[in-house]
Parts: C-alpha cells; sequence; structure tokens
C-alpha cells in the first residue's frame, strides 16, 4: 500500500482522502487484474480494459491536474 499511495501522491490527488481512497482503489483494480489474468488470460478483454479503469480512476482523485492536461 506504501507504493500505491506514493504514486498518488505523485499523480497529484489533491487531499489526504483522495489520496487513500485512490490507493485503495488501485490495489483493488491490482487486486481484480490478477484474478482476472488467472481467470480469463492475459488478453481477455477485462484485461484489456484495466489501463482505461486506472485512467478513470486517477483523473477522478486528480481532477485538477487532469483539466491542466486537457488545456
Amino acid at each position: 500500500m506504501r507504493r500505491l499511495t506514493e504514486l498518488a501522491d505523485a499523480a497529484g490527488a489533491e487531499n489526504p482522502r483522495a489520496l487513500a481512497t485512490l490507493a485503495n482503489s488501485l490495489a483493488l483494480l491490482v487486486d481484480g487484474i490478477y484474478a482476472t489474468s488467472q481467470t480469463f488470460g492475459l488478453g481477455s478483454g477485462p484485461m484489456l480494459a484495466a489501463p482505461r479503469i486506472a485512467r478513470t480512476l486517477i483523473a477522478a482523485a486528480c481532477p485538477q491536474k487532469n483539466t491542466q492536461e486537457n488545456v
């Protein structure tokens, strides 16, 4: 969790609650990716959705950074 918290902070999570929420969400995503790889295989649809889901989680926790990138 420490590494995910560091990554969430580096991504620009705007407050402690957003930081913790993003770290926890990414931890759940990582666990789900592992389980999905075992169930459906590496090239499956759910596995291919993982990067998009990660971007969505990061954008939700870091709206200020997301807005700056879209300018």
